[in-house]
Protein backbone atom coordinates (compact mmCIF):
# COMPACT_ATOMS: atom_id res chain seq x y z
CA UNK A 1 0.00 0.00 0.00
CA UNK A 2 1.33 3.64 -0.97
CA UNK A 3 2.55 5.67 2.26
CA UNK A 4 -0.11 8.79 1.79
CA UNK A 5 -2.88 5.57 2.28
CA UNK A 6 -1.16 4.05 5.20
CA UNK A 7 -0.75 7.52 6.88
CA UNK A 8 -4.69 8.56 5.72
CA UNK A 9 -5.71 5.22 7.43
CA UNK A 10 -3.18 6.19 10.84
CA UNK A 11 -4.68 9.68 10.98
CA UNK A 12 -8.25 8.69 10.36
CA UNK A 13 -7.95 6.51 13.31
CA UNK A 14 -6.51 9.67 15.69
CA UNK A 15 -9.42 11.65 14.61
CA UNK A 16 -11.74 8.97 15.51
CA UNK A 17 -10.96 9.66 19.12
CA UNK A 18 -11.34 13.56 18.68
CA UNK A 19 -14.16 13.74 16.50
CA UNK A 20 -17.72 12.02 16.06
CA UNK A 21 -18.54 10.55 12.38
CA UNK A 22 -21.57 10.77 10.28
CA UNK A 23 -22.35 9.48 6.61
CA UNK A 24 -22.94 11.85 3.70
CA UNK A 25 -23.71 9.83 0.25
CA UNK A 26 -22.67 6.60 1.89
CA UNK A 27 -18.90 7.97 2.82
CA UNK A 28 -17.61 8.60 6.48
CA UNK A 29 -17.29 12.51 7.37
CA UNK A 30 -15.81 13.24 10.74
CA UNK A 31 -18.05 16.27 12.55
CA UNK A 32 -15.71 19.06 13.73
CA UNK A 33 -16.34 21.15 16.93
CA UNK A 34 -18.71 23.51 14.76
CA UNK A 35 -20.73 20.47 13.02
CA UNK A 36 -18.87 21.06 9.85
CA UNK A 37 -18.81 17.87 8.03
CA UNK A 38 -15.10 17.17 6.75
CA UNK A 39 -13.03 14.15 5.13
CA UNK A 40 -9.14 13.13 4.43
CA UNK A 41 -8.53 12.74 0.87
CA UNK A 42 -5.39 11.45 -0.82
CA UNK A 43 -3.86 12.96 -3.89
CA UNK A 44 -1.88 11.65 -6.38
CA UNK A 45 1.20 13.82 -6.80
CA UNK A 46 4.41 13.58 -7.00
CA UNK A 47 4.89 11.72 -3.63
CA UNK A 48 1.20 12.00 -2.53
CA UNK A 49 -0.34 14.71 -0.27
CA UNK A 50 -3.76 14.79 1.87
CA UNK A 51 -5.78 17.18 2.05
CA UNK A 52 -9.44 18.10 4.21
CA UNK A 53 -12.42 18.60 1.96
CA UNK A 54 -15.30 20.62 3.96
CA UNK A 55 -18.94 18.75 3.49
CA UNK A 56 -20.68 22.16 3.20
CA UNK A 57 -18.62 23.60 0.18
CA UNK A 58 -16.93 20.65 -1.25
CA UNK A 59 -14.00 23.16 -1.26
CA UNK A 60 -10.44 21.90 -0.30
CA UNK A 61 -7.68 22.70 2.44
CA UNK A 62 -4.36 22.85 2.57
CA UNK A 63 -2.15 20.12 1.10
CA UNK A 64 -0.11 18.50 3.19
CA UNK A 65 2.44 16.44 1.13
CA UNK A 66 3.83 13.28 2.84
CA UNK A 67 7.46 13.63 1.85
CA UNK A 68 7.41 16.88 4.13
CA UNK A 69 5.93 16.43 7.03
CA UNK A 70 5.79 13.71 9.44
CA UNK A 71 2.84 11.92 10.50
CA UNK A 72 2.88 13.66 13.62
CA UNK A 73 3.33 17.26 11.75
CA UNK A 74 0.66 16.20 9.09
CA UNK A 75 -1.82 15.47 11.92
CA UNK A 76 -1.00 18.83 13.79
CA UNK A 77 -1.31 20.69 10.91
CA UNK A 78 -4.56 19.46 10.37
CA UNK A 79 -5.96 19.82 13.79
CA UNK A 80 -5.19 23.28 13.53
CA UNK A 81 -7.09 24.06 9.66
CA UNK A 82 -9.99 21.65 10.90
CA UNK A 83 -10.40 24.16 13.95
CA UNK A 84 -8.99 27.29 12.57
Amino acid sequence: MEARFLIKNKIEQKLLEVYPTTNINGERFFLNKSGVPFRILTLDVENGALVIEYAETWEDGDLFFIDELSEEEIYKAMLAEIEG
